[in-house]
């Protein structure tokens, strides 16, 4: 009797071990699929839209610096945001990336904040305030900007918003950078 508890104990221990063992491979699998996916998303959907804004950001102020306003081509960038990275529990991050998980809650904000701010949204905000400008000037001002593209070049106020456009530019900039490097720490 006693081989027979001893065979019972030791199959027991070894079923545990390999219950385990499958766990173990199971919980491994799984984050590994998730630091793939979660990677690979911010590869290559964040990191190349970022590209594509910076892109961008170089188009809209040449063409804030001209009257023409024709050779811009912007986009919206819906793909743009922080959905599918929220969509993954901070408790299944955590146990991917451990205490990387806060560089994980900054990119997230990151994200937040630059789908507030798109060069196409300054871009459009420059053009109608300093079309509505020029349309709204004064007989004074018509007399001294004989045509609308002199008023659009030598206006101090078109000059001030188009400074103001230029730093908004500057600050998606600094945004995407710190992106990159919070990317890269994971």
């Amino acid at each position: 009797m006693n081989d027979t508890y001893i065979n019972i104990v030791i199959a027991a221990a070894v079923g545990s071990i390999f219950t385990l063992l499958v766990q173990v491979g199971i919980t491994y699998a799984r984050n590994y699929r998730i630091k793939k996916a979660f990677n690979s998303f911010l590869e290559g959907t964040i990191k190349v839209t970022c590209d594509k804004i910076k892109t961008e950001i170089v188009s809209v102020r040449k063409e804030i610096s001209t009257y023409t306003f024709n050779d811009v081509s912007l986009g919206m960038h819906p793909n743009l945001n922080s959905g599918v990275l929220k969509s993954f529990t901070i408790d299944k991050l955590y146990s991917v990336y451990g205490k990387k998980v806060n560089v994980i809650i900054d990119i997230i904000s990151i994200l937040d904040n630059l789908e507030q701010r798109k060069p196409y949204m300054y871009f459009n905000d420059f053009v109608d305030t300093s079309q509505k400008h020029i349309m709204g000037s004064t007989k004074e001002e018509k007399a001294i900007y004989k045509t609308d593209e002199q008023h659009f070049l030598r206006c101090a106020h078109i000059e001030t918003l188009r400074r103001r456009t230029n730093l908004n530019l500057d600050h998606i900039n600094v945004i995407i950078d710190d992106l990159y490097s919070n990317i890269s720490e994971l």
